[in-house]
């Protein structure tokens, strides 16, 4: 068992925690509401408010509006529902955790969300299947993506943005510091972006600098820095231009 693992960006275990087992750790950030539905139906995470922990071994946590749930990997196959619970864009993560305390990132998407979503990623013996959306609560898939994050279809009524939009919404932040501070990322990966043609190692480098603005908004929108709706649209624009 886990006991109490300090969390900041992940969860992370003691020194002075013995872990007897593997583990799986998901985790959601807002505004999104998540839980593990085991293949016999017991259920790890919020049910009708209140908290199952029906698995032996298993945890729910959570942490500002981050949600964990920690499961021992050899526990079965299971589904991992979400729910959504306003519009706006959340992040969902899958980590293992091995006895060594060694932690591997499988799962890492950032998707859309809205307050009819319901979204639904399998997990059995042969890995982790893909997410699928249903955003408007039709019974339709909107969007389907890989555990790397890779959008594989989308509803056609999906925006585009530009760097643009990007750093209009950046200027948008009330703070002077924290504008400037963003746009520093924004710009470095709007410059790579213009010179992809010229060489393929440019796209990573855009890559990067749009995977460091979105973790320091991530960070920054938790700790109550930027207004939650400019931080969701923010959200928004950077994951389209992660996935053109």
């Amino acid at each position: 068992m886990i006991k109490y693992p300090y969390v900041v960006e992940a969860v992370a275990v003691p020194e002075f925690t013995e872990v007897s087992s593997e583990y799986t750790i998901t985790s959601t950030h807002s505004p999104v509401r998540p839980r593990i539905v085991m293949s016999d139906g017991r259920m790890v995470g919020l049910d009708d408010g209140e908290v199952k922990e029906e698995v032996i071994g298993s945890q729910y946590l959570t942490l500002a509006s981050t949600t964990y749930l920690i499961l021992p990997k050899d526990a079965g196959d299971y589904q991992i529902e979400i729910t959504g619970e306003q519009d706006g864009v959340y992040t969902l993560e899958v980590e293992e955790l091995t006895q060594d305390n060694t932690q591997q990132v499988v799962v890492e998407i950032v998707a859309s969300t809205t307050a009819t979503m319901q979204a639904s990623l399998s997990v059995t013996d042969d890995g982790y299947g893909n997410l699928l959306s249903d955003l408007d609560g039709d019974g339709e898939i909107d969007e389907e993506w890989t555990p790397q994050g890779e959008l594989v279809n989308s509803s056609p009524e999906q925006a585009t943005y530009t760097y643009d939009d990007l750093r209009n919404t950046i200027a948008k932040i009330d703070s002077r510091f924290i504008k400037r501070y963003l746009d520093r990322f924004a710009a470095k990966a709007s410059k790579y972006h213009d010179q992809i043609e010229r060489h393929k190692r440019y796209a990573r480098l855009e890559q990067l600098f749009l995977k460091l603005l979105d973790r320091k908004l991530e960070f920054l929108t938790r700790k109550g820095r930027i207004d939650e709706s400019i931080g969701n649209d923010l959200s928004v624009i950077i994951n389209y231009l992660r996935k053109k």
